[in-house]
């Protein structure tokens, strides 16, 4: 059994709480990972749009400080975050904006192997039930959803070809 231990890294730049969190691949050759904060309440109680990302340069190895990255959509606390099955994204799944719960879906994703190619997206999909403090899983199938082979011109072989991923949500 092997000893993994604790290590303070930077800290965050605006304080916060209530916040999403999770851990994306850069684009380009998808080596570098990239730590995201997004949102969450400042000391005020307000919902903050900002964002701080922290780049893993190294395996195990973290940059001194974060750097602000694209602002989401809209003001937001609460959100449960997933990562995508391929950890190219990351998903913040409802939350709070000021005095109401939401029911979207915004998604970040980053194109190449720096913060500044980072963008969020909103989701074509809506929540049945706008609700926050979530928890929210990506389920993987435990097969390929697609056959090995060629497929729309992809090779599907090594499967990352994955058609479809879903997503749990839980709302309580």
């Amino acid at each position: 059994m092997s000893t993994l231990t604790w290590q303070r890294q930077a800290n965050l730049d605006t304080r916060r709480f209530r916040h999403a969190c999770g851990a994306i691949k850069l684009g380009g050759d998808g080596e570098k990972m990239v730590v995201v904060a997004a949102g969450g309440l400042n000391e005020g109680y307000s919902p903050l749009k900002k964002v701080e990302l922290l780049v893993v340069n190294e395996i195990s190895r973290f940059a001194d400080y974060w750097e602000l990255g694209p602002e989401v959509p809209v003001p937001i606390a609460d959100a449960a975050s997933a990562t995508t099955a391929d950890q190219t994204g990351l998903f913040l799944i409802g939350g709070t904006t000021d005095s109401f719960n939401l029911d979207t879906v915004f998604r970040i994703v980053c194109l190449a192997d720096d913060i500044a190619s980072c963008f969020w997206t909103k989701v074509d999909y809506e929540l049945n039930t706008p609700g926050a403090q979530g928890l929210a899983l990506v389920i993987m199938p435990s097969r390929p959803l697609v056959p090995p082979g060629p497929v729309n011109n992809r090779d599907c072989t090594k499967g990352n070809c994955l058609c479809h991923v879903q997503i749990k949500i839980f709302i309580f």
